[in-house]
């Protein structure tokens, strides 16, 4: 049986490549990485589904994110305002929601962090991660197999 998903973590590159991907700044960092503020998003033109979230303070830390509502299709985060302080969130602003994943070789297994969601506000450049109550933490993810047609492994989805 081929894997679910076949995904490889892009190389630290080097700045001239990074140049033209956006930078966000987590003012409260990742948790677990409190210190990590600056992060480049980076979409990986093999695997639409997948954005890697890259580190300029660590180079090799990277994080895959993908939709959330690709694992729970009725995903949704409620979440007020004055908690989106951090994003400098204004009236109108659209806020990216994606889940950090965990993608496994052996045996082959994608599942997601629903319970800390990470929000991006793309007209500051600023992102928070969530920490939801009553969320479970870890989803499998859906089958995901390999198709000759890239346009069958890629979903858009408003968020």
């Amino acid at each position: 049986m081929p894997p679910k998903m076949a995904v490889t973590a892009p190389r630290t590159s080097p700045e001239g490549e990074l140049a033209d991907a956006p930078l966000v700044r987590f003012p409260l960092g990742l948790v677990g990485f409190e210190t990590e503020q600056e992060f480049v998003v980076r979409e990986d033109p093999n695997h639409p589904m997948v954005t890697w979230l890259m580190s300029q303070g660590t180079p090799g830390l990277t994080f895959p994110l993908m939709n959330p509502r690709l694992f729970a299709p009725d995903y949704t985060v409620a979440i007020s305002q004055v908690d989106l302080k951090p994003l400098g969130f204004t009236e109108g602003d659209q806020v990216e929601i994606h889940a950090i994943v965990v993608l496994r070789t052996s045996p082959p297994a994608v599942t997601a962090n629903l319970a800390g969601p990470v929000l991006i506000n793309r007209r500051t450049g600023r992102a928070m991660q969530a920490v939801l109550p009553g969320k479970g933490t870890r989803v499998p993810a859906p089958d995901f197999r390999s198709s000759e047609d890239p346009a069958a492994n890629s979903l858009i989805l408003n968020v």
